[in-house]
C-alpha cells in the first residue's frame, strides 16, 4: 500500500465570496422592493389625479420664460445671420469692414464732440444775452422811473408856483367827495381824485347851483367848502343849502391867493 503524503497547503475557503453573494442579492431584494412600493404609490396617485391651480406668480414666471425664450432664439437667429455673413467674407474682407467701422466710430465720436462745443456756445450766447437783457431792462426802468420823479417834480414847482393846496380825503365810507372853492368870482366844483375841468356856478343863489345840489341829494355824496376871509359871510346860507338837501358838509379855511381847484384838471389828487 501507498501511502498519501499529506499537503502542507491549507484547502481555499469559499465564504467570504458567499458572503459577497448573500449581501448583493440581498440589496437587490431591498431595491425591488422600494420599487414595487413607489409604483404602487404612483399607481394610486394616478387612479385619483388632483386638479392642478397656477398661481398669478406661475403665471409671471412662465410668460417671462416665455418671452426669455423668445429673445434668446432672435438673439441665435441674428448670430446664425452674423455667423452666414462672416462666412461668406474672406479674412481680409472681414479686416476691411472691421476698419471702416473702427474709423466710422471715430468720426461720429468727432462729430458729437463738434456738436457738444456748439451746444455749449450757444448756451454761453444765451446767458450772455439774458445777462444783456436784464442790464437793459434795469436800465429801462431807471430811466422810467427818473422820468416819473421829474414829472412829480415839474407838478410840484408848478403847484408850488400857483399856491394850490393839495387835499387828501379819508374815511368816506364809500362817498363821492366833491371840493366847492367859494371866492368872490363865483362857485368852482369839481369832483375828487378826477381830472376834469370844474363846474362854474355864478353864484350860490344862482338856479345852476341849486339844480346842481338837487342832482347830488339822490347821489351818496360829501362837500367840502374852501371859504376864503373874503367870503366868511356866504358859508354859513351855503352850508344850510346843502344840508338841506340831505348832503353832509365839510369845510376847510384858504387863503386868498391859495388854490384848491385847478380850471384845467379839477381836483385831481
Amino acid at each position: 500500500m501507498k501511502v498519501r503524503r499529506r499537503s502542507s497547503q491549507q484547502p481555499i475557503s469559499l465564504f467570504a465570496f458567499q458572503d459577497i453573494i448573500t449581501a448583493v442579492t440581498g440589496i437587490f431584494i431591498l431595491i425591488m422592493l422600494i420599487l414595487a412600493i413607489q409604483i404602487v404609490d404612483t399607481q394610486h396617485q394616478t387612479s385619483e389625479p388632483a386638479e392642478i391651480v397656477a398661481s398669478d406668480r406661475d403665471l409671471e414666471i412662465l410668460e417671462e420664460l416665455t418671452l426669455s425664450v423668445v429673445e434668446i432664439t432672435s438673439e441665435i437667429d441674428r448670430l446664425n445671420e452674423m455667423t452666414a455673413l462672416a462666412a461668406g467674407s474672406t479674412p481680409d474682407q472681414l479686416s476691411e469692414d472691421i476698419k471702416n467701422l473702427r474709423e466710422a466710430v471715430v468720426q461720429l465720436k468727432t462729430e458729437r464732440d463738434a456738436k457738444d462745443q456748439q451746444v455749449l456756445k450757444l448756451n454761453n450766447q444765451v446767458q450772455s444775452l439774458q445777462n444783456e437783457l436784464k442790464g437793459s431792462q434795469l436800465q429801462t426802468r431807471t430811466e422810467q422811473l427818473k422820468q416819473k420823479l421829474k414829472d412829480i417834480e415839474s407838478k410840484r414847482s408848478k403847484l408850488k408856483a400857483t399856491n394850490r393846496i393839495v387835499y387828501n380825503l379819508q374815511n368816506l365810507a364809500g362817498k363821492q367827495a366833491w371840493l366847492v372853492d367859494i371866492s368872490d368870482e363865483g362857485i368852482l366844483a369839481a369832483p375828487f381824485g378826477e381830472v376834469t375841468a370844474p363846474l362854474k356856478f355864478p353864484s350860490r343863489t344862482s338856479s345852476a347851483f341849486r339844480e346842481w345840489l338837487d342832482s347830488q341829494s339822490d347821489r351818496n355824496c360829501h362837500i367840502v367848502l374852501f371859504i376864503r376871509p373874503n367870503v366868511i359871510d356866504q358859508f354859513l346860507p351855503i352850508k344850510k343849502m346843502i344840508t338841506q338837501h340831505g348832503i353832509s358838509v365839510g369845510f376847510d379855511l384858504i387863503g386868498e391867493a391859495d388854490t384848491v381847484i385847478d380850471p384845467v384838471s379839477g381836483a385831481s389828487s
